[in-house]
């Protein structure tokens, strides 16, 4: 798994790449939080092909703590592995989505 980012001044977009489980949740949670509690946050999930319990709660928290500074956790371009998780769970409805642009 890898990343990419792109910093604007009144967002951040974070690219992953590849599953999002507990052996790379790490370097994607520590950029996460770099910028959620300042800007609103676009995690792009398009080229995730699945992801993990782990990474769940990392994103119900990151949208937590993104709330609780006036911001928002966007995830875009979920696939239908990583919906199914989500809806599965029972956390999409905490979780705010976008289409892949």
């Amino acid at each position: 798994m890898s990343h990419d980012t792109a910093v604007h001044t009144e967002a951040a977009t974070i690219t992953v790449i590849g599953p999002l489980d507990v052996r790379s949740l790490t370097a994607t949670r520590d950029e996460v939080y770099r910028h959620v509690t300042d800007h609103d946050t676009v995690l792009d999930l398009t080229r995730c092909e699945w992801l993990d319990g782990s990474a769940l709660r990392m994103l119900v928290a990151a949208t937590i703590a993104a709330q609780r500074g006036g911001h928002r956790l966007i995830l875009r371009g979920c696939g239908p592995r990583v919906r199914r998780m989500l809806h599965v769970t029972g956390v999409r409805p905490r979780l705010e989505l976008e289409p892949a642009v």
